[in-house]
């Protein structure tokens, strides 16, 4: 990954506003998933999906992997110097987001249990938080949008009933949510 084109200031500010993005609707899916206001399957599916569709855009931010030149990366804002940690907590759910969700492959014919792959909503939304709140102490802030000082930093997944999900035992809220990726 040395071979990365060098950004400028303003193409890393421009650039902050999807990262922002990508982050607040992580966090609000979950929300909105673990709430299941609907009954409406689709709807549900749709949340599940989108949720994991961001997780696996914060991921490829933070932790690169095979990334094009185009890509915005967590590097980008400190060539040669980050590192972040976690990498391998979120490497089966990415592939899971890649397998399940983005591509049509056989390895959805092994989801078990019969009714769909469980997401660890809660815990993926933690750890990527965590992470992406890793990048905002050390980033300087000079190198992002007007959107992080104008909305802050996205606050955690606040659960249904008005509280904010801040560890495992803080909620009997349940943290796994399955999806069924076949049409009813």
């Amino acid at each position: 990954m040395t071979d990365r084109t060098p950004r400028t200031p303003d193409e890393l500010r421009r650039a902050s506003t999807h990262v922002y993005y990508e982050l607040w609707m992580l966090l609000r899916t979950g929300e909105a998933t673990l709430a299941r206001t609907s009954a409406d399957d689709v709807v549900n599916n749709a949340l599940v999906e989108s949720f994991a569709l961001h997780m696996r855009a914060l991921c490829d931010f933070l932790w690169p992997s095979g990334a094009d030149d185009d890509d915005v990366l967590a590097l980008d804002y400190f060539p040669g110097k980050w590192t972040a940690s976690g990498k391998s907590a979120f490497k089966g759910q990415r592939v899971d987001a890649n397998k399940g969700i983005a591509h049509i492959s056989y390895r959805r014919l092994d989801v078990q249990p019969p009714e769909g792959k469980s997401w660890e909503i809660v815990t993926i939304a933690e750890g990527l938080h965590g992470a992406m709140s890793d990048f905002y102490d050390l980033v300087d802030h000079g190198l992002l949008s007007e959107e992080w000082t104008r909305r802050g930093f996205p606050e955690r997944v606040r659960l249904p009933g008005g509280g904010i999900r801040v560890g495992a035992a803080a909620s009997s809220m349940p943290t796994m949510i399955s999806s069924d990726y076949r049409p009813k």
